[in-house]
């Protein structure tokens, strides 16, 4: 029976993604996060590109010395449950914090298919640049399933160095309550108006841990005063945030710089899907 609880909408916007050997009947190689993204009424799970090649983005080097990449992503993901429900969640969420009653999913999809080919979405194929892999995700639910930017804010928040984020994830593999995720803070640590290396991403300053990679990035505010992107600023009793994009992981060891690719990437990777008429992966 579903539990009716109190809840901050973020915690719903991210799962842990198992990493699953061809013999998906082995246990999980190791533990990374995702989300849902809803662009045009379609659904996709985002994770990293590196999560599912096992390899470094930039240079294409093993990332673990056995060689070991995913032929399956099994994960948990939270619902609306249908009873008492009269509308889809991803339209209820205008308050800071969400009262449904909620149940979860656990799924497993093969990312390769049987000759071996990727069954991922890789911006890379249609000249975007990123660390992020989409797939077409189809379910009975999809009004009902809370993707990372559906979550609204009725304010246009600015962004600049300094401003406190959240990384909302599972470092080393780990939850919270059940398969809830964690939140990270961190600042941004670059001019998120600016590109890096010609690269649609920009710095944060956290203390992240293998297994973020993958987790939807927020500018979060507790209320008060918040920036405007004019430089201005408003009055707020409410605890806006702002979508920000996809965690790839720390820079260089050592340092807790880490990069965000930009929601703006992710945005225009859905829309070239979109007028291609991507169809489902399988």
């Amino acid at each position: 029976m579903a539990t009716a609880r109190i809840l901050n909408p973020l915690s719903f916007a991210s799962f842990r993604l198992a990493l699953l050997p061809h013999d998906h009947r082995s246990p999980p190689f190791n533990y990374s996060t995702g989300f849902f993204f809803r662009w045009s009424r379609k659904v996709y799970l985002v994770t990293n590109r590196h999560v599912v090649t096992g390899r470094d983005d930039d240079t294409s080097k093993w990332l673990s010395d056995d060689k070991a990449y995913p032929s399956y992503l099994e994960f948990t993901y939270y619902s609306a449950a249908y009873d008492n429900c009269s509308k889809p969640l991803n339209a209820s969420l205008e308050a800071k914090t969400i009262s449904v009653d909620y149940q979860n999913t656990t799924v497993r999809i093969s990312i390769q298919s049987e000759c071996g080919k990727s069954l991922s979405l890789n911006p890379a194929d249609h000249g975007i640049d990123g660390d992020f892999v989409f797939f077409r995700i189809r379910t009975d639910k999809d009004d009902f399933i809370l993707c990372a930017n559906d979550i609204p804010t009725r304010v246009d928040m600015g962004v600049f160095p300094g401003d406190e984020i959240k990384v909302i994830g599972f470092p080393e593999g780990r939850s919270s309550h059940s398969s809830l995720p964690i939140w990270l803070s961190g600042y941004v640590a670059s001019e998120p108006s600016f590109d890096i290396d010609d690269r649609p991403y920009f710095y944060i300053d956290c203390a992240t841990t293998p297994g973020c990679s993958g987790s939807p990035v927020y500018k979060y505010s507790g209320g008060g005063t918040y920036a405007t992107p004019d430089g201005g600023s408003v009055l707020s009793g409410k605890k806006p945030n702002k979508f920000l994009g996809i965690y790839s992981g720390r820079i260089q060891e050592g340092l807790t710089i880490g990069r965000v690719w930009k929601a703006s990437a992710l945005s225009a990777f859905a829309e070239k899907l979109d007028q291609l008429g991507e169809v489902a992966n399988g």
